[in-house]
């Protein structure tokens, strides 16, 4: 009996654990932190005007980002919001951008977000929760990602990692919706 409750005590601490981390936790961490991401939308940490969302027009936020390493090849770029009721929800998965550009447009390749379709989806927090984090992580990378448009965003996410950034970025807004 006593062998039972120490895997169950075991077993609640590591899942207390990683139901904390998985909240904080980066789509893909281990590049160095030396990009810097901006829009002309919002600052850093403030709220993302309502016409970027489910409440406006749902249009995707302009994001854009400083000098990369010289040997980038490809810029990828992950959206996410870790305070999803059911766990981080991908709003935005992309890749194939210009380095130079150091904005994300013209033409790339998207995955699919967590709602199942492709491409960008708009911040849509529940009516009258608590503001919600959207985190808009910028990677430049060595050479281009060799996954299809409308891959996962779990694929893209291991696509990204195996690639090995050379550097990284994160931007942080947030997305409240009146009751």
């Amino acid at each position: 009996m006593r062998g039972v409750s120490v895997l169950v005590l075991v077993g609640l601490v590591l899942f207390g654990a990683c139901g904390r981390s998985r909240k904080a936790q980066e789509p893909v961490p281990g590049a160095p932190i030396s990009v810097t991401v901006s829009s002309a939308a919002f600052a850093d940490g403030a709220a993302i005007p309502p016409q970027y969302s489910c409440d406006g027009s749902g249009a995707r936020p302009p994001i854009a980002w400083g000098e990369v390493p010289a040997a980038t090849k490809s810029i990828a770029i992950v959206v996410d919001d870790p305070d999803a009721p059911s766990g981080t929800f991908v709003h935005w998965t992309a890749w194939g951008f210009d380095p130079s550009a150091h904005a994300a447009t013209g033409a790339v390749h998207e995955g699919a977000h967590s709602g199942g379709g492709r491409g960008w989806t708009p911040p849509c927090p529940p009516k009258g929760a608590a503001a919600h984090h959207y985190r808009f992580f910028v990677y430049a990378l060595r050479h281009r990602l060799p996954v299809n448009d409308g891959a996962s965003p779990d694929s893209v996410r291991a696509a990204i990692a195996a690639a090995a950034p050379l550097a990284r970025g994160e931007l942080t807004a947030t997305y409240q919706r009146a009751r």
